[in-house]
């Protein structure tokens, strides 16, 4: 008898927090129109309806992560890396994976929603946000006097460093990390 071969797993958080080509509707569409793997209560691996409580449990998921990344003036802010951890447990096993470029032609441009300015943040966002900077312009060597890191290279590799090592604390999954990078970079200084 031979080993079986050791299944691949195309998992939502991975494809989300890596795959920037794929937009959070598109995985949606594919659970409501082909559903979802993952595991059944007794740890089973199986393929799970677009009806059944599985998959609507996976797209209440992508909603919040969707709403949480759109809409940060919404007060209800979730624990992104426990969102990230559950999106991990719903996949495709390679021999089932979905079409992605297919969805991604079945739809009309989607319009981009504007975005709420940072005034609209709350003084503690906005205080991180400026911590967030200090620490990358420092690492950057962007201040009179004070010389770059010599392992800084680009805040890519500091946010997939940060991802690497830091993942387990909550709030700094990837898709956090480039979230706050970004809000960080965008600060305006007072008065300027």
């Amino acid at each position: 008898m031979q080993p079986e071969e050791e299944v691949q797993l195309l998992r939502i958080s991975e494809l989300i927090a890596f795959n920037t080509s794929t937009w959070i509707g598109d995985v949606a569409t594919i659970i409501e129109q082909k559903g979802v793997y993952s595991w059944d209560r007794y740890g089973r691996f199986k393929h799970f309806s677009s009806e059944s409580e599985t998959a609507s449990k996976a797209l209440d998921l992508l909603a919040k992560l969707f709403q949480a990344q759109n809409d940060p003036e919404s007060g209800d802010w979730p624990d992104l890396s426990e969102i990230e951890y559950e999106l991990s447990l719903f996949c495709w096993p390679d021999y089932d994976k979905p079409d992605f470029n297919a969805v991604q032609a079945t739809h009309a441009p989607q319009p981009i929603k504007p975005a709420h300015p940072a005034s609209g943040q709350t003084k503690s966002e906005n205080a991180y946000h400026g911590i967030i900077l200090g620490l990358l312009k420092y690492i950057r060597g962007d201040f009179d006097g004070i010389s770059r890191h010599p392992d800084y290279r680009s805040d890519t590799q500091l946010r997939d460093t940060l991802a690497r090592f830091m993942s387990a604390y909550p709030g700094c999954s990837v898709s956090n990390t480039v979230k706050r990078f970004k809000a960080a970079n965008e600060l305006v200084p007072k008065g300027g």
